[in-house]
């Protein structure tokens, strides 16, 4: 038996909050990791968000890791084991937070992931999985600069039994300039993974339902729902037929497009296939 090394403790609290009881849990698995959250699904049961250490790396002394979850009975013996089948990293790769679904079908897991072969820099990521500890879908949330750095920080249900995930984002002004911003962001989502739009968006009308974007007008960064798996390029112009910025995108995700650098007014977004073909051809206008 191992425990995990940050301790996960049970407490049994009265009704007046004070601590009746306090367990130690034991846990078996492979190698000891940190314990990240937890929660009590509607059966009782618990479900903890770990990162497992797997190996010591002896010649620059880098931690190698994997996110994984743990589902535990009342009686906290361990009903399953999910472990992320993502190759290793030196990168910290984990769950954040955990949320169990509107539908009370599975669980909503946020959280950190390597974006290999590409590179070692950690990718957002969704992921739903079943009561049983299967992956029901995935999405990422990914920028269109590959230079810009994204980071999730946390994760809500609203009054409406939608998600609510927050984050980080920063990068470069600019080509040719040193300049750089950190900005914050937020978006909504189903328990399908669906983006929800608000009425600040105007793109739910668009005929093509495979790309939306939002919101629209946008000040600081445009949000584009992909839910094709082939490379799509975005191309963003000025309202002369200048072409400003040119982006690739690949897999069912969502990509963050930065906005903040230009002025004021109406530009056009386009977006197309491996073959020239429009899939979309949008008036954005930046605040």
């Amino acid at each position: 038996m191992k425990y995990l090394a940050s301790g996960l403790m049970a407490l049994d609290l009265a009704s007046d909050l004070s601590v009746k009881n306090e367990t130690l849990i034991p846990l078996a698995i492979t190698s000891a990791g940190d314990t990240y959250n937890v929660i009590q699904d509607h059966e009782g049961n618990y479900i903890v968000t770990t990162r497992e250490f797997i190996e010591v790396d002896e010649i620059d002394a880098n931690i190698h890791t994997r996110p994984s979850l743990v589902k535990l009975n009342s009686d906290y013996e361990v009903l399953w084991q999910y472990k992320s089948p993502r190759e290793f990293s030196r990168r910290s790769e984990l769950y954040l937070d955990i949320l169990e679904s509107v539908n009370e079908d599975g669980y909503i897991v946020i959280g950190q992931m390597p974006d290999l072969p590409v590179s070692l820099d950690n990718i957002p990521t969704i992921t739903k999985f079943s009561l049983e500890g299967d992956v029901l879908w995935e999405r990422q949330v990914r920028s269109l600069i590959n230079d810009n750095s994204i980071n999730v920080q946390g994760l809500i249900v609203d009054k409406f039994g939608h998600f609510v995930m927050c984050g980080s984002h920063s990068g470069a002004m600019g080509i040719d300039t040193f300049e750089s911003f950190v900005q914050q962001w937020i978006f909504k989502f189903d328990d399908n993974g669906e983006v929800v739009f608000d009425d600040i968006t105007d793109s739910v009308d668009d005929i093509f339902e495979d790309i939306k974007v939002y919101p629209n007008p946008s000040a600081a960064v445009i949000f584009i729902d992909q839910k094709l798996e082939q490379k799509i390029t975005y191309q963003l112009f000025d309202y002369n037929g200048r072409l400003l910025e040119s982006h690739d995108a690949q897999g069912s995700n969502v990509f963050m497009f930065d906005v903040l650098k230009y002025t004021s007014g109406n530009y056009v977004l386009k977006a197309s296939d491996k073959n020239g073909n429009h899939l979309l051809v949008k008036k954005i206008f930046i605040e």
